[in-house]
């Protein structure tokens, strides 16, 4: 009996599986599950545009309501996917409704990582329309933003928070925010660029916990008192500091949504762990944040949050399904506005790789970083430089194909 493909998921990288099913010739029975109500959103401008009121609501749906239909498929929003048994391929979903399935897509994402204890008013995290609304309305002239975490998202959230008048602290625990993910020149500019416009950053240090206005300075937290009407006022820091606050965002990472496919079968280690096909059992595949796949051209097991790889992902699952046995190869991309800069970064910086800086000079907004191992360019990141960063993209592409056609062969 033929039950058609299940998706679970129903953010870009679902919607991007379900709309190359139907593009590839998929002619069979497709159900989605979507943990939220709303249709698909594109969430990278919530931390920016959509922050600072530039971009409504309505510009982020992914799909309007007639290219969904086109889909013709049935969809249960508000309806999450709580058990996956692969033995008889069925999924249970919150309602206590099974799902059978003859392919089965996992695209449930991730979530923020949370303090230990975070219920304080003004308290927040940024991955869904619901917290991006949530934090818009506290973003004001005048007001004291704590944001814990350097990171791509957290540096967004500081540079939209200063944009809109607040005064921006950001608590980073590595000696130079983004080093690892950018480069040592790269993050120097972007600390540069952030003082400039007033972010003070406090690096080497961390948050230990986040206190009310309720609780008295030096008194012990048992976790006992009731704090549903207590907000935030200080966050104490692990070096021994106190940074008053009115706002503070979390942003210390994501945990990857697969605790409901514990004993299902599918194997889980830091998302859902797949071949190189991005196939995760016999019938079950992922795509997107929670997708964790062996990478042909690195050799090793890689996650990406990245908007566009769950485009790509989904389109290769979706061939897959259908009979490709073509390895999942992309050239990872990624892309981060802050303040006035476009940072966009393609390939791999492995730790052996040369860098080299091209076109810096005093004065000018824009250059290149150009990492090579044996000759060979691993990576390339552009600041303001789209146009100068397209010739190294295509090149690690046409030799991602080449590799991913070699291992076909």
């Amino acid at each position: 009996m033929s039950h058609g493909t299940l998706i679970v998921g129903f953010g870009a990288a679902g919607l991007s599986a379900a709309e190359a099913l139907r593009r590839s010739g998929y002619s069979g029975a497709l159900t989605i599950l979507s943990g939220e109500n709303h249709r698909p959103y594109d969430r990278p401008p919530l931390s920016k545009g959509y922050l600072t009121g530039s971009i409504p609501a309505v510009r982020l749906e992914l799909a309007t309501e007639s290219r969904i239909a086109a889909l013709d498929a049935t969809i249960k929003y508000g309806t999450k996917a709580v058990a996956l048994d692969t033995q008889i391929r069925t999924v249970t979903d919150s309602q206590g409704v099974h799902h059978p399935y003859n392919n089965l897509v996992i695209a449930t994402g991730v979530r923020p990582r949370l303090l230990p204890d975070q219920s304080l008013r003004g308290v927040h995290v940024l991955r869904d329309l619901a917290d991006a609304e949530g934090l818009r309305d506290q973003l004001r002239p005048g007001r004291r933003v704590t944001v814990i975490g350097g990171g791509f998202l957290g540096l967004e959230v500081a540079a939209t928070a200063t944009k809109l008048g607040a005064h921006c602290t950001v608590v980073e625990p590595t000696p130079l925010p983004l080093a690892e993910r950018v480069g040592e020149h790269t993050a120097q500019r972007l600390l540069a660029l952030h003082t400039a416009h007033g972010v003070r950053i406090l690096t080497a240090t961390s948050a230990a916990r986040v206190v009310g206005r309720n609780e008295v300075v030096g008194t012990a937290h048992t976790g006992d008192d009731d704090q549903d009407g207590d907000e935030v006022t200080r966050v104490l820091l692990t070096d021994g500091s106190v940074v008053e606050t009115d706002v503070v965002v979390v942003a210390i990472g994501s945990t990857p949504n697969t605790e409901w496919l514990e004993n299902s079968g599918v194997v889980v280690d830091n998302g859902v762990v797949c071949d190189s096909t991005c196939r995760a059992g016999e019938s079950e595949w992922a795509v997107g944040d929670v997708a964790r796949w062996h990478h042909p051209e690195a050799d090793a097991p890689l996650r990406l949050e990245h908007r566009m790889n769950a485009n790509e992902q989904a389109a290769h699952v979706a061939r897959g399904i259908l009979g490709s046995k073509e390895g999942f190869n992309p050239v990872p991309f990624f892309w981060t506005d802050q303040f006035d800069t476009k940072i966009q970064f393609a390939g791999f910086k492995p730790a052996s790789a040369s860098a080299e800086i091209v076109g810096d000079s005093p004065g000018n907004n824009s250059f290149v970083v150009v990492w090579r191992e044996d000759g060979q360019v691993t990576g390339v990141l552009g600041w303001n430089a789209t146009r100068e960063l397209m010739p190294y993209r295509r090149e690690l592409a046409t030799r991602y194909r080449e590799s991913a056609t070699a291992e076909v062969a």
